[in-house]
């Protein structure tokens, strides 16, 4: 198409520019100004006049932002170069190819393009000149990545400079060395330096841990020079020459292989040491941040080269969570050539804490936790009872004693199982109530005549049984309950039965002519007794343990009673806290804390409550 035939067009965009100028904004006045250009109306007097009104009333108010944008629309109307002389790029379909070779640039010294895009071309893969544009393949033919860079003559040329260096050279191995260079400027492989000089040389008042074989030490208290020195069957510093005042051979230099036990906050715990290269006297050094603040001097040695110290009160009295170091020094004075560390714990509490000599033992009288510290761990002798029960009323037989389990060591009985193991944590700890007393006289409003059964104990996620309460004569004779240990039956009523590994059934009498004896409730270690015309029942026998640090029956039966034969005990309790049976008297409680049933009693007073329970813990510190 000619620009003649755009002559229309051209005129209907000069009245439309000539017409939106005078109230166009900062943005349309630039691009009104840009179309003129492109239509070749930009040096028309009359838009120019237009435009430098319009200009002179919206730079008043403008933003920097918006004055460049002025000074552009001002540029657009004073470029006189006309549509005609530009040349329009955007929709490009051919070559650009100059009218004649190496004449032509694209872009100019002073003016230059800012990116340039190629996707192929005749670019020369081997360029002559020094500003040649390269292609890749000539670069990758520059770029070395599987042969050897050599310079073309020795001992001329160098990788960087002094002032120009490479961050770091990584190469799979370094050639050209001897196994012993000669050289002075020659490099050294490190399995050369360290055969020649050691891997260490340290300077310090203390022997350094876990040294190299070869390694050396300078011991700057006695201005010794020291090499650690591997012999086969362990690692130990040696005098590089002679002996000094303070260092001997290796055969003298006195190590710890190991210290078994742990270090408590609260209280002395067993540290079991073996040495080797010992005296048969050492002296024990505790230290702590670097500085000793206790030492144990004339600790004899077994000739095995074992012995066990108690933590003295210096050492225990740390706060937990404090780290001591342990060494040795020989009766010579040689100090160990290692350390062991042991970091001090905190001791488990709760309950009423005793100790009975090596064992540290908790006992619970009344429902608590057990509360474990971060770091402890052990393993826990147990002894758990639950509540004994109350005795029962009017031929009234014994309560059967709270059921009792064990898990450690000691043997009146099969363990329940071995001693428990405890890691920090809190543990709840039940201790069961005694059962109540049947109540009476037996004809009293609401008086069924048994005994109450006892609460269950728990701890350490094991569960003692309460016991069943003792039987009665009552009514059409009533029987005694089931529980840990069974209560006692009465007259022609049946015993209860027991729980199997915690205790026993109770004794029935299964006689209905005068005295109208109740049986004995069941204990931990036997069935209650039956019972005669002539006696109530015994309570069945506890079982004795020294958890505690003494020797104490536990979950003893209730005995029964027998009727109108002169009052007084007529069926005693079972050792381990079981209540006595009495006629013409109320029968009597269990004790406190043992778990033992509660006594059977007359028929014109009323049954024993039973014991309260108990749980102790004790383990090894």
């Amino acid at each position: 198409m000619t620009d003649t035939a755009l002559n229309t067009s051209r005129a209907a965009l000069k009245t439309k520019i000539d017409t939106a100028i005078g109230t166009a904004s900062i943005d349309d006045a630039r691009k009104l100004a840009k179309i003129a250009k492109l239509i070749g109306e930009s040096d028309n007097t009359s838009f120019e006049t237009a435009v430098n009104t319009r200009i002179n009333s919206l730079a008043t108010s403008a933003t920097t932002d918006e004055l460049v944008k002025l000074a552009e629309t001002i540029g657009f109307v004073t470029d006189t170069t006309t549509s005609s002389a530009l040349l329009d790029l955007s929709a490009i379909q051919q070559n650009l190819v100059p009218d004649t070779t190496d004449i032509r640039n694209l872009g100019s010294a002073s003016k230059q393009w800012d990116n340039l895009y190629l996707n192929a071309g005749t670019i020369q893969t081997t360029p002559s000149a020094a500003d040649h544009i390269v292609n890749k393949a000539y670069v990758d033919s520059r770029t070395v990545t599987t042969g050897d860079i050599i310079p073309d003559v020795a001992d001329t040329h160098d990788l960087g400079s002094s002032s120009k260096k490479y961050v770091e050279v990584h190469t799979a191995r370094v050639l050209g060395l001897s196994a012993t260079p000669t050289v002075a400027g020659e490099a050294a492989s490190k399995a050369y330096v360290d055969s020649e000089v050691g891997a260490l040389t340290s300077v310090s008042t203390s022997a350094p841990s876990s040294p190299n074989n070869g390694d050396f030490w300078f011991d700057s208290v006695n201005a010794s020079l020291l090499i650690s020195y591997d012999d086969g069957s362990g690692s130990q510093w040696v005098e590089v020459s002679g002996f000094s005042a303070g260092h001997q051979h290796a055969a003298s230099i006195p190590n710890i292989s190991s210290i078994t036990g742990t270090i408590n906050d609260s209280n002395a715990s067993n540290l079991v040491f073996t040495l080797t290269n010992n005296t048969t006297n050492v002296d024990v050094v505790f230290s702590e941040g670097g500085t000793a603040f206790h030492t144990v001097t004339g600790q004899s040695v077994s000739s095995g080269g074992t012995f066990t110290l108690a933590t003295p009160s210096q050492v225990y009295g740390q706060t937990a969570g404090d780290t001591i170091s342990i060494s040795i020094n020989n009766s010579d004075g040689t100090a160990s050539g290692n350390a062991i560390t042991k970091t001090v714990v905190g001791l488990p509490s709760g309950g009423t804490i005793t100790t009975d000599g090596s064992y540290r033992v908790h006992t619970f009288t009344s429902s608590g936790n057990f509360v474990v510290p971060t770091g402890f761990t052990a393993n826990a002798e147990t002894l758990i009872v639950a509540g004994g029960a109350g005795g029962g009323v009017h031929s009234g037989a014994g309560g059967g004693a709270g059921g009792l389990l064990y898990y450690g060591a000691e043997t009146p009985k099969t363990p329940n199982g071995s001693a428990i193991g405890i890691t920090a944590q809190t543990y709840g700890i039940v201790v069961g109530a005694g059962g109540a007393s049947s109540g009476g006289p037996y004809n009293g409003a609401g008086i069924v005549g048994t005994g109450f059964d006892g609460a269950n104990s728990s701890a350490l996620g094991y569960a003692a049984i309460g016991g069943g309460g003792g039987g009665s004569g009552n009514g059409s004779h009533v029987a005694g309950r089931n529980g840990g240990s069974g209560g006692g039956g009465s007259r022609s009523a049946a015993a209860g039965s027991g729980t199997s590994g915690q205790g026993n059934a109770g004794g029935f009498p299964n006689i209905t002519v005068a005295s109208y004896p109740g049986g004995g409730g069941g204990g931990a270690g036997a069935v209650g007794g039956n019972g005669s015309t002539t006696a109530g029942g015994p309570g069945g026998i506890g079982l004795q343990y020294s958890i505690s640090g003494s020797a104490t029956y536990y979950a003893g039966g209730g005995g029964g009673t027998l009727q109108d034969v002169g009052g007084g005990i007529q069926g005693a309790g079972g050792n381990g806290g079981g209540g006595n049976g009495m006629d013409s008297a109320a029968g009597q409680a269990g004790t406190t804390n043992t778990g033992g049933g509660g006594g059977g009693g007359h028929y014109t007073a009323s049954g024993g409550a039973g014991g309260s329970g108990i749980v102790i813990i004790r383990y090894a510190v």
